[in-house]
């Protein structure tokens, strides 16, 4: 008597893979963020920020601050963005040029050097990651495309390298307060045309954020002391929490 030999099943090619794949992206990413929360200082009023950002830095550096320093941020320091803006990355692009105004095209895209000094930004954003300052640009390229960013932060990028692109026409750049305060340091990085500093208020997956993850801080409000605060006070630089 014969064997029969038994039917083999053939699985659709991929069954197995795919049933792998959905099981990973159903485990939680290792960049997630925590949830955005209404009631975070970025969304308070102008006023209610600058009272929660000048006391927050008279708390940090009391001990060193002039009585130039120690003067109240004048009222238009913040920046008021509409409240029903969304604070998305998405979103950001359209509430630069709403700041800047109507010269935005011609101060924010222009990529001309003429007169103007290189290497100093308008727009200047400090972020608490190199991860996050590539997100952030990557959303602004609608005004970036003649005139390159800025890519002032330490990973895969060497000063030398920062300090060369800086002698160029820079409209809007993004950075890490350590990297940041190097390249203003040795005369990379100038100040002359600053006039929007935006820090972002982006939750990790912790809930920290530039002002809270603890050597991040440290090196921020340092920077925001020796290079930012004068402007502010003398009502040459506008500050934005976003």
């Amino acid at each position: 008597m014969k064997k029969t030999k038994k039917r083999r099943e053939h699985r659709p090619i991929g069954v197995a893979t795919k049933s792998k794949i959905t099981k990973k992206s159903n485990a939680p990413s290792k960049a997630a963020a925590a949830p955005v929360d209404r009631n975070d200082i970025q969304f308070k009023s102008p006023r209610d920020q600058s009272s929660w950002f000048f006391s927050t830095f008279r708390a940090v550096h009391s001990s060193v601050l002039s009585s130039l320093e120690m003067g109240a941020l004048p009222d238009d320091a913040m920046v008021e963005i509409p409240s029903n803006q969304d604070h998305c990355i998405e979103n950001l692009a359209s509430v630069i040029k709403g700041i800047v105004g109507s010269s935005w095209e011609s101060s924010l895209c222009s990529g001309a050097l003429g007169d103007l000094e290189p290497g100093s930004p308008i727009v200047l954003i400090v972020s608490s990651s190199a991860v996050r300052c590539v997100s952030l640009l990557k959303n602004l390229s609608s005004l970036t495309k003649e005139c390159k960013p800025g890519k002032l932060f330490a990973k895969h990028l060497k000063v030398e390298e920062q300090v060369s692109a800086l002698k160029e026409r820079v409209n809007i750049a993004a950075g890490t307060p350590s990297r940041l305060k190097k390249l203003i340091d040795i005369g990379a990085l100038g100040l002359s045309r600053l006039s929007l500093l935006i820090f972002d208020m982006h939750k990790d997956a912790k809930g920290l954020t530039l002002f809270t993850v603890p050597q991040v801080r440290k090196e921020l409000w340092e920077l925001y002391r020796l290079h930012f605060h004068n402007g502010v006070v003398e009502g040459r630089l506008r500050l934005c929490l976003y």
